[in-house]
């Protein structure tokens, strides 16, 4: 259980129910510095500075695209490719279908995949003009972020997507700028170049409806709108193959990185899968509906595996859904811990004009508390910066604790900060949650 927590760092407050009143760009850039920005940026400078990492650019390995590219294993003409996301290997994946002389793409990482990307072209003897598809599971950057430069690169290929990532991809600014909250200025530029993300025109992109089945040579395959990772996300299923395309909707596994680099002498190879929580969109209550969804089709033989993004082919569904559903019974408990701090300490950080208004009212107002370097959040930012940290810290007992169990070396200095990294996302979606249900209370 977390405990309460103090408020030291802050001090007077001063609101605003005018948008008028609404700080400057510089204020607003500054603010960009704190919370789940800075923890963030700090931990990807320390992965970056890593010896391992280190050695992996000195001695180009991400520059040698023929191991970045693999085959599934499965026969189905799947090809994984390792996006190196984050400077780090089987972290995030893209994924190549070949059909004859056509191809598809199932996400894309980011801009800085691109030769990655067309480097399995050439694996599998296909040339651009051969792509027909560039899916889409959803169009956060880490899925969709080549989206545009890999559109242009392929003339005939058409981008499917969820209805509502459809317009994101046509004008990125919104996306982009809800990113940069998440990440900060530095920092998505670094990952993400953003400046390099441009509006696809409309008639390259077709919007997937719920329940869509496309025929892709041999192949048929089932788009299914789910929520609880982003209102934009879609599950896409090889009927033919018995295999899904999850993106996000089914977390993430670190097993292909921890069995390279940090599995204890002759320990188990264990597998295990830890949601992904991110801001904005995160619902406990959908993801378990994603999941009964999911494991209906496992027990009715419809599937037999999944792709995870993060990472690559996952086979023991039974097991995998099973740690979902334990970890998300915590991911809910602590949202609705925060949830209740929040309700109950509101208005000791609101001056008194705000008495009277309900908790909701004062979150909608978005108003400002002042701190005593002389910086200010919106209040739902400040108890991102209040509690962060300690969501933070019971993820990382939760993880660890599982994976030890799995036989993985928890001490291991690279692994803390690749747990440190998905732990600030998910907890800046934890509060972030907490905060949205005070929002629709009526």
């Amino acid at each position: 259980m977390i405990s309460p927590l103090s408020v030291g760092a802050f001090s007077a407050v001063n609101t605003s129910n005018s948008f008028s009143q609404l700080p400057s760009e510089a204020f607003v850039q500054k603010r960009f510095k704190t919370s789940s920005a800075r923890r963030l940026r700090q931990l990807k400078k320390d992965t970056d500075e890593h010896p391992f990492v280190q050695n992996l650019i000195k001695n180009q390995v991400p520059n040698d695209l023929d191991k970045r590219i693999f085959p599934s294993g499965k026969g189905d003409g799947v090809s994984v490719i390792d996006c190196y996301y984050r400077n780090l290997p089987s972290t995030a994946a893209a994924f190549l279908l070949k059909e004859g002389n056509e191809a598809a793409y199932v996400d894309n990482n980011t801009v800085h995949s691109v030769p990655a990307l067309l480097h399995a072209l050439k694996v599998n003897d296909l040339k651009p003009e051969n792509v027909k598809y560039i899916i889409l599971t959803h169009a956060h950057l880490d899925h969709a972020g080549a989206t545009f430069p890999l559109s242009q690169l392929c003339p005939n290929a058409k981008v499917l997507c969820h209805p509502k990532a459809a317009r994101h991809l046509n004008d990125p600014s919104r996306l982009v700028g809800g990113v940069r909250r998440v990440f900060g200025y530095q920092l998505i530029e670094e990952l993400f170049k953003a400046e390099e993300i441009k509006s696809i025109p409309l008639d390259r992109i077709q919007p997937i409806p719920h329940g869509t089945k496309l025929h892709f040579g041999k192949r048929e395959i089932e788009f299914t709108h789910v929520l609880g990772h982003a209102r934009h996300h879609i599950l896409i299923h090889d009927l033919t193959n018995k295999a899904i395309f999850t993106g996000d909707a089914l977390g993430v596994s670190y097993q292909p990185f921890v069995n390279l680099f940090v599995r204890k002498p002759n320990a188990p190879k264990d597998s295990f899968l830890f949601p992904t929580t991110a801001p904005t969109d995160f619902d406990a209550n959908e993801e378990w509906r994603v999941l009964d969804r999911v494991e209906q089709g496992v027990k009715d033989g419809k599937i037999n595996y999944a792709y995870l993004t993060h990472f690559g082919l996952w086979n023991d569904m039974p097991k995998g859904l099973r740690q979902l559903r334990m970890a998300y019974l915590l991911h809910s408990n602590l949202t609705l811990q925060i949830r209740h701090r929040i309700q109950s300490t509101i208005f000791n950080h609101v001056e008194a004009q705000s008495f009277g208004q309900t908790s909701r009212q004062v979150l909608v107002n978005k108003q400002y508390v002042s701190r005593r370097d002389g910086s200010a959040l919106p209040i739902d930012e400040y108890y991102e910066e209040l509690y962060l940290e300690e969501v933070m810290d019971e993820l990382r007992r939760f993880w660890s604790a599982q994976l030890e169990e799995a036989g993985v070396d928890t001490d291991d200095r690279l692994l803390r900060l690749h747990l440190g990294w998905d732990c600030a996302l998910n907890g800046a979606g934890i509060i972030n949650a907490a905060i949205r249900d005070l929002l629709t209370v009526h």
